[in-house]
């Protein structure tokens, strides 16, 4: 099971999921530059859960790794895989017809097939996904912290 870094906060609870509020932090969130993304992007999502959750409470999330390296590989190595795929056969497929098309031509048409043919994959394995929901985290344990810590209308406050 791989963790995230920080936890979330419950803001509803209803049938065994919570809906959280989570920070997307990136690289440039964490630079000094000044008015350069000083705060996170909050965004709420429902997830399940396996703890008893309360309103207020930080929570760590977690999902599968072999759900999270599958869907890593489906993302980055899949498209660039289909890519050489496509280009190879349209290769081997002008020398075998010898059309009078440019080689490169003809090469660069194979990689965007290839390409055009890894996003419809990754649409159908998106819907998949999302129907599945077997590829969203899940709450796993709650974080001991004061009960008063957190404001339940302001954003947490992920800088301090």
């Amino acid at each position: 099971m791989i963790f995230a870094q920080d936890p979330v906060k419950v803001l509803e609870v209803k049938d065994g999921k919570v809906k959280i509020q989570a920070a997307r932090l990136s690289a440039c969130s964490t630079c000094t530059v000044p008015g350069h993304m000083e705060k996170p992007d909050f965004f709420e999502i429902w997830i399940d859960t396996r703890t008893d959750a309360h309103p207020g409470d930080l929570l760590k999330v977690g999902m599968s790794a072999g759900k999270l390296y599958l869907s890593m590989g489906m993302i980055f190595f899949l498209p660039i895989f289909l890519l050489v795929v496509g280009y190879l056969s349209f290769s081997y497929l002008w020398r075998v017809f010898s059309t009078s098309a440019s080689p490169a031509l003809f090469n660069a048409l194979g990689a965007v097939a290839g390409l055009v043919f890894a996003l419809g994959l990754l649409r159908v394995f998106n819907n998949y996904a999302v129907h599945a929901r077997g590829f969203l985290p899940e709450a796993i344990k709650k974080v001991r912290i004061r009960k008063d810590y957190f404001d339940l209308n302001k954003p947490v406050n992920w800088k301090n």
